[in-house]
Order: structure tokens, then sequence, then C-alpha cells
């Protein structure tokens, strides 16, 4: 993935607390329920019984019961949180970010002091952060889970209901702060683990669902699917710094085309005499995969490294292709 680590790793623990409450409701064993930390565990927890027609007091009982397995670890977490605050700031109620001043200021409430209704156009429809515009495959999720909701399966439903308010709490959350979509990230830093989770389920809606859209909209549908691919490759060939700096000097705000300028003039051999790329790094005027930014520095380790990069881009695409004939198999009717 293209922005920081900490979202790579919420991402995962997301996935892999779905899984486990996936496991738990098919046959209730306390050792999934403790593994399960998801945001919008509970959503999706509850609504799975509720919408396959199980009576309210059964679907509370259920809860009851993953309740007492989910909430020991959780509290455990906590505990281990708040020690965490208290041996670094002082303070077992606090959060760090009043510890944080503003230049010229003693404390850090300007961190949470911008205008709600900013912060929520800045994730929603700013050129430079939109959540729509970079990433484009939540737009095909949100279009076949309107247009097939009543006949998506039961769990994929009490998942996206899950992630969509885990999405609308951090909207509302961030919305005020500064800057309320996160520095030097592509698009939206704060939001990205919901939206993510939602891409996810895009192309596999549009699999199963595909055949009853006219042909139009199969196209758009697959135009859409294969720019956000095209998109998503863009951004990590170069530094995502590149563009906040020409965001700040020559105010350029419409990130995603600025990206392919700045990816042709580097192509072209343009980058160290444009006016765009004054002042950057050199690192910063070249595609920013690991191995060739090596070169300019470490030549030596460079060559190892890119073998290295090499065997893991090729171990990568064989396992693609395994779990791509996995899917196909499984897809496949069932034969005489």
């Amino acid at each position: 993935m293209q922005n920081c680590r900490e979202n790579n790793l919420m991402r995962a623990c997301a996935l892999a607390g779905a899984h486990f409450i996936a496991l738990w409701l098919r046959n209730e064993r306390p050792r999934d329920a403790a593994l399960a930390d998801t945001g919008g565990a509970m959503v999706f927890l509850f609504l799975s019984p509720r919408w396959t027609s199980a009576r309210t007091g059964d679907a509370v009982r259920r809860l009851l019961r993953f309740a007492r397995s989910f909430l020991p670890v959780l509290a455990a977490f906590v505990f281990v949180e708040r020690l965490y605050q208290y041996v670094r700031f002082g303070g077992w109620l606090g959060t760090y970010w009043g510890s944080i001043p503003l230049p010229g200021s003693s404390t850090g409430r300007w961190m949470f002091g911008g205008n709600f209704r900013h912060g929520i156009g800045a994730a929603l429809w700013s050129p430079d952060s939109s959540i729509f515009l970079f990433d484009p495959l939540l737009v095909l999720s949100l279009v076949m889970l309107a247009a097939f909701w009543k006949r998506i399966d039961v769990r994929v439903r009490a998942f996206a209901a899950g992630v969509l308010a885990t999405l609308a709490v951090y909207l509302c959350f961030y919305a005020k702060f500064t800057p309320p979509t996160g520095a030097t990230a592509w698009g939206d830093r704060y939001t990205q683990t919901p939206v993510h989770l939602l891409c996810l389920l895009g192309a596999p809606l549009l699999w199963t669902a595909g055949s009853e859209l006219s042909l139009r909209a199969r196209v758009a549908a697959l135009a859409l699917t294969a720019s956000s691919v095209v998109q998503q490759i863009a951004s990590v060939l170069l530094v995502l710094g590149v563009e906040e700096k020409q965001l700040h000097n020559f105010g350029l705000q419409w990130v995603i085309p600025q990206r392919f300028v700045n990816l042709w003039l580097v192509a072209a051999g343009q980058a160290d005499t444009s006016p765009l790329f004054s002042g950057l790094p050199p690192e910063w005027r070249r595609i920013s995969l690991l191995p060739f930014q090596l070169e300019l520095r470490y030549p030596d380790v460079a060559r190892w490294a890119l073998a290295a990069w090499c065997l893991a881009l090729v171990a990568a695409l064989t396992l693609l292709a395994r779990l791509l004939r996995q899917s196909l198999r499984a897809s496949a009717p069932p034969t005489a």
C-alpha cells in the first residue's frame, strides 16, 4: 500500500477481526471471540443473526456469549494503553495530544480546533484528499451495495454496515482535527482503514452480480476498476511529499493529475530542471521504489536489494495467481 505503516496494521487487524468473528458465528468458540478485535465488530455480530430472522432474544444471548470472551481481552488492551499513557505523559485519563504545543502556545488544544464542516468537506470532495477521488473503488462498492443490497449475502451486508458505521465515526471524529485528513499522505490518511475495507467489496460484488448490469454499466464499472489500479500503482512510484510540496509552493490542488504530470517529467528526464521539482531532494526526482532510491546513496547495496525485490515480486505474483485459480474453481458451477 502507498500510505503509512499504521494504516496497513489497522487494516490487517480489522480483516483478522472480521475473520475471527465469522468463525465465532459458525461455531461460537471462545478463542475466536477473544481473537476478534475490529471496529464495527459489535454491529457485524448483532446484525448477522438479526437479518437471518433469528429472534431478538437469541441474538442478544449470542452477543452476551461473545462479550464474555471478547471484553476481557479488550479490557487488557485498554489497560496497557492507559499504562503507556501514564508512564510517558503522567496521567491515566488524558491523551497525548494535550502535550503537543502549537508554536507560541503552551497547550495542544489547537489540534481539535478546526471547522467541522470544512473537515467533512476535505474528506469527501476536496481535490487534494477526497476519499472518492483517491479510492475510486469506494464508488463501485457503494453503488453495488445500493443496487443489490437485498440479494447480497447477509454476512457481507453485516460487514458492510459495520464498516460504514466505522467510516462515519472516523469522518466525524477527525473533522475538527488539524489537519483533518492528515499531512503527507495519499488522500485522507485518517479514514483510510474503513475506506479500504469497503473498497475490498467492489470487485467481488461486480464479479458475482455484474451479469445483472447493463452492458454500459459493466463497461463503466470495469473502467473504474482499471483506473483505480492504475492510480494506486502511480501512487507508489514517487515519494508522497512531492505533490504536498507542489501544493504548498504552487497551489496545485489536483493531486492525482499532478502525479501523472510528475511521472512524465521523471520518465522524460526533465525533473532535475523543472521548476516543479526545485529544492526537492534527489530521491524525490526519480522512481521511489526502494532499490532504485538506494542507487543514489548506497550503490553496492542496491544490486542485492534489486535482486531481492525482484524475487519478492515474483513470489507475490505467483501467490496472486494461485489465489485467482482457487477463486475461479470455488465459483465455478459443479459438474455432473
